[in-house]
Parts: C-alpha cells; sequence; structure tokens
C-alpha cells in the first residue's frame, strides 16, 4: 500500500487537510504534522508519555502559542523592527512580536501546510515553497526538512534552503523536552556545552556583543533546568561541523536527551513563563516549566549585529541546518 495512504488525516476549522504521518524505527516513535512540520509526538520504547510537548487538538497548531515541535522560519528568533539590509537594500518584514519580527512573522514557515516529498516507516521529507514577498523577505526560498528515525534512539533533522535571489534563511525546529510527561522539568538536570551567549534586552533583541556566562546562566555542569530564567542563544563553534551541545536528564527515569547540531547557535528556553491557552498531551494546559526548548540556528538578529554569522543565503548556495537529538 501507499505510505501516504496510510497517513491520518485532520481537517482544520478553515477546511485545510492536515496529513499526520508516523515513523518507527530503532526505538522511537514520531508522530509528524504536514501543518508547520510540527513533531507532534515523540516515544521511545515503551514509555508511555511523550517525550516533546504536543497539543491534544490538532486545530490547536493552527495559532500555536509557544511555537510547539514547529519548524520555525524563514528567520527563526528576533529581527529588531522586523527590518534589514542586504546588498545595500533595507527590506522591512512582518512585525508579530513587540514591534519586533518573530520565527519569520505571523505566517511564518510554522503556520503554512507543508508537502509530503517522500516517506518511508522511519523517514519523511516535507517541502515547502516561499515565494518572494513572503511576509516581506525577499526571494523565493525553497526548503525541505527530512525528519528520520535512526540508530540509537536519535531523531535525525536536516532542513535545507535554496533561494533565486539573495534573501535571509535560519531555520530551526522547536520542540519542547519533558523526558517524564509530568507539569514541569523541575526534576531534570540541563547541561550547556558552552560558556558564551548572546545577551539580550528585554524583548530579546541582542546587545550587541557576547558575553561569558556568569553563575547563573552557566549550565556547563549540569544544573536543575529551572534554575533560571532561560531564553538565550549560547554560541558555537562551527569548524568541527555536527557537535555536542546540550543535554537534559531526569532524575525521575533517568532518560536523557542529547542535543547535537551543525548551528552556530543554540537557542535554549525552559518556558518560565509559559502558559498556554489550549490542552497538551495530558489533557490540561502547559504551564511555568513545563519544557526545555532547544533550537539550533543563527543568532538572533544577526544581520543587523555586526560581527554576528552571516544569514544570508544567494542563489547557487545550499542552506543546511543539521540537527539530532539523541535518547537513553
Amino acid at each position: 500500500m501507499d505510505k501516504a495512504l496510510q497517513n491520518t488525516r485532520h481537517s482544520l476549522p478553515d477546511g485545510r487537510d492536515v496529513q499526520e504521518v508516523t515513523l518507527r524505527g530503532h526505538g522511537l516513535t514520531a508522530k509528524v504534522l504536514t501543518l508547520g512540520a510540527v513533531v507532534r509526538e515523540l516515544k521511545l520504547g515503551g514509555h508511555a508519555p511523550s517525550l516533546v510537548l504536543g497539543y491534544e487538538n490538532v486545530a490547536s497548531y493552527v495559532t500555536n502559542h509557544g511555537f510547539l515541535g514547529v519548524i520555525v522560519g524563514r528567520y527563526a528568533n528576533r529581527l529588531k523592527n522586523g527590518q534589514f539590509e542586504i546588498d545595500g537594500r533595507r527590506f522591512q518584514v512582518d512585525r508579530n512580536d513587540n514591534g519586533n519580527a518573530l520565527h519569520g512573522g505571523s505566517q511564518g514557515t510554522w503556520a503554512q501546510i507543508w508537502e509530503i516529498a517522500e516517506q518511508g516507516d522511519d523517514f519523511v521529507t516535507l517541502t515547502l515553497t516561499l515565494p518572494d514577498g513572503h511576509m516581506g523577505f525577499p526571494g523565493q526560498l525553497d526548503i525541505a526538512c527530512r525528519y528520520s528515525v535512526m540508530p540509537n534512539a536519535t531523531l535525525d533533522i536536516q532542513i535545507t534552503g535554496k533561494t533565486d535571489a539573495p534573501t535571509l534563511c535560519n531555520l530551526t525546529p522547536h520542540c519542547y523536552f519533558n523526558l517524564d510527561g509530568l507539569a514541569d522539568v523541575a526534576n531534570h538536570q540541563l547541561q550547556i556545552n558552552s560558556a558564551r551567549f548572546v545577551p539580550g534586552d528585554t524583548l530579546g533583541i541582542p546587545l550587541g556583543h557576547i558575553e561569558s556566562s556568569d553563575a547563573s546562566m552557566d549550565f556547563r555542569s549540569p544544573r536543575p533546568a529551572h534554575d533560571a530564567n532561560i531564553d538565550v542563544s549560547y554560541c558555537f563553534d562551527t569548524s568541527q561541523g555536527l557537535q555536542e551541545h546540550a543535554r537534559l536528564t531526569s532524575d525521575i527515569s533517568g532518560r536523557s536527551v542529547t542535543v547535537l547540531s551543525n548551528q552556530p547557535g543554540l537557542q535554549v528556553f525552559n518556558a518560565a513563563e509559559m502558559q498556554t491557552p489550549e490542552n497538551g498531551h495530558a489533557g490540561a494546559p502547559y504551564g511555568p516549566y513545563c519544557g526545555v526548548a532547544f533550537e539550533p540556528q543563527i543568532w538572533p538578529d544577526a544581520p543587523n549585529q555586526p560581527g554576528f554569522p552571516d544569514a544570508v543565503l544567494r542563489p547557487g548556495e545550499t542552506y543546511l541546518n543539521h540537527s539530532q537529538f539523541r535518547f537513553s
């Protein structure tokens, strides 16, 4: 039977059709939606609760408070005032977060219905084309996201982008991890393998320099995941390719997830002030410290910050965000 015929179908209130693909292999079971390329559910072996946060109702992903499980872009994180320049030309994009642009705007990749290009028992490739001018960004951007479950209980995510004109491209997965399915991650230990981070103002816009982690932001040795209010991008050297960036471990079950990426930044968000209006997997809304989001990406507002990594994608180039989440 055609794999696509086995997919679960959901109808949104506006009549759009969403497919749900189930991937199985190597001890993992993942459920992926074509809406926002969402990882809706992820289970390890016989562990009943999902390892990632997700909404009870598929329709909740239309607004998706907290951006649960999505691929965000075309520019993940924030752009100050929704503005940037490429080759001397200034662009104004959709401002959806306190006067700034967040995660590609109010109709970014996370709000779109993706197409299934290819799928098998243990993988699926989703594609999306953002036209020139979408949310104010220049150039057509052709995106592919391949989810695979791999040996060593690994969820592998490879996101590529190509364009026909110079544009920004900064795409990232946005899964929140809670390894026990409890109300919060108070019993989780967080380790981040970097001493440097991008400090920001009260709206999350970078101050223009890099700082060494002070005591409150230094997680190089494991600490309780709720020790601080974390929503910051840690800095990494990309010359070594795929490398270990962070680890989250449950004190209760001993389960852990290790985050690997080829990206120069890892935005870590421990949802200290989260309050979702709609129910999650357990049939209740998510509250403070409900999970930890790991977002491998280019640094926030990079196009407007001298010395930050280049976020411009040009014709003939291929953008690649390769990330892995390994469970044990």
